[in-house]
């Protein structure tokens, strides 16, 4: 058997691992390059029409962006995946449709056109899903089966055992996909997976290791709080799978607590059309199995989880002018964009000028990034070509990240069954999985960690 990493590899984006057995070829994930780990995602080192079927960890662009490109290279075979998953990858991909066709408008006037997706492979995409539940073996071929076991990262997100018979002697392998943290709200915690020889584990955070897990609903509480005092507006930046329905499920325990004397029904404004739609199925009820127990409990008593008084969502750009006139006290979530481009620098560029504005930032923000400059409590942004003064209230929040860090990333590997042989680290930068890999060894693993294009043997 081989694996050849065709992303993510001494990288953050792109995960896709192409599994060659002898007698049949396979795909963990096929995810979009993005920034500087960008080389191609519109060639692959293999043909797609030779590929049997995908396993897909989740809906995340970088595990699943590429997939309408594998169609269009002939790729006819069953995309495999959870309930979840599927109906987020829907939103996902027209998305993604949306965003090409807007840049592909705006670059109009250039000579040089990179390849484009249709609504046809975004449809044929689809026509492709396949769905299994956690912790049920499919069989793909003769002495060929997976499983999928919940990794806590997001809602449907999966790890996979890979089980294959070689020479009358049954082998498995398991690929981490990503993992989440413990004790995160909404979803549950990663899964104690069955064991396997060589295990593919994401290494995102693993040279971190974050504070311990807060319930930071007080101090969100607080600068509600404390803004509405002065009538000012609470703006978020949070992306709009994930992190925005944590923040909104957070808002509606706040207000069930009723932890904001100043305003006990202050309204909330989401200011995106994917994460409107990603809330909707956050609140289908057919998916209450993919929660954990206080989500489901929250659930049953409200009728919703992510629906409540004074929430509003932004889905046109009428209504997102609407709501920039609006100077009434509030919480604005918009996405996370920071880098300098997206709605999120429209809200900076109104509400960083007034003093009686907080803005809150979720965790620690990466380097050379806008909300990296507003931490370090910088007096001027410039945003879209415009000098902007910060004389806004600039806060932090406690929330781990979605990715596992380091110790919890240990404890996963740790708590299966048996001692790998291997561990090929992957889903990290260069730097973070080397030391990630040192660290392991310590603990006795083989570990290593694979280069883009690089074809391992097992």
């Amino acid at each position: 058997m081989k694996l050849t990493f065709c992303g993510a590899a001494r990288a953050v984006t792109g995960s896709c691992i192409h599994v060659q057995l002898p007698r049949y070829q396979l795909l963990v994930d096929c995810g979009l390059q993005q920034g500087p780990d960008l080389i191609d995602n519109y060639t692959f080192p293999f043909s797609a029409k030779e590929i049997d079927a995908v396993l897909l960890t989740h809906c995340h662009a970088d595990h699943c962006g590429r997939l309408p490109f594998l169609i269009q290279q002939g790729f006819t075979g069953p995309i495999w995946m959870t309930k979840p998953t599927a109906q987020l990858l829907k939103i996902m991909l027209q998305e993604q449709l949306l965003r090409q066709q807007h840049a592909s408008h705006r670059h109009s006037g250039k000579q040089h056109k990179l390849p484009c997706i249709t609504q046809h492979d975004v449809d044929a995409t689809l026509q492709q899903i396949r769905i299994c539940r956690y912790k049920q073996w499919q069989t793909l071929q003769k002495d060929v089966q997976f499983c999928f076991y919940d990794a806590g990262h997001i809602l449907g997100s999966a790890s996979i055992v890979l089980q294959y018979c070689e020479q009358k002697q049954v082998r498995q392998l398991l690929f981490s996909g990503d993992l989440g943290n413990q004790h995160m709200p909404i979803v549950e915690d990663p899964q104690q997976t069955a064991s396997a020889q060589t295990v593919i584990m994401e290494s995102t955070h693993g040279d971190h290791c974050y504070f311990s897990q807060q319930d930071y609903l007080q101090p969100l509480a607080n600068l509600l709080q404390q803004t509405f005092q002065k009538k000012g507006t609470v703006l978020i930046p949070a992306a709009a799978i994930g992190r925005t329905q944590e923040l909104l499920y957070c808002l509606h325990i706040i207000k069930q607590k009723e932890l904001v004397p100043a305003l006990p029904d202050f309204p909330v404004y989401v200011d995106s059309t994917l994460a409107y739609e990603a809330c909707q199925i956050y609140n289908d009820n057919t998916l209450d199995e993919f929660l954990d127990e206080e989500a489901r409990q929250l659930k049953n008593q409200c009728g919703a989880l992510l629906d409540f008084p004074a929430l509003h969502f932004c889905t046109t750009q009428q209504q997102s002018r609407q709501l920039w006139q609006n100077q009434q006290p509030k919480v604005l979530i918009a996405p996370d964009s920071m880098a300098g481009s997206g709605p999120i620098c429209s809200y900076l560029r109104q509400y960083l000028p007034k003093p009686q504005t907080t803005v809150v930032l979720l965790g620690i923000p990466r380097r050379n990034t806008i909300a990296h400059l507003l931490l370090e409590h910088t007096k001027q942004l410039t945003l879209q070509e415009q000098h902007i003064p910060v004389r806004a209230h600039i806060a932090s929040l406690p929330v781990r990240p979605i990715h596992a860090d380091q110790p919890a990333l240990l404890h996963w590997l740790q708590q299966l069954p048996a001692k790998p042989c291997r561990v090929l680290l992957n889903h990290g930068d260069a730097d973070t999985s080397l030391f990630l890999s040192a660290l392991l060894q310590q603990y006795g693993y083989h570990t290593q960690v694979p280069r883009y294009g690089e074809t391992i043997s097992i």
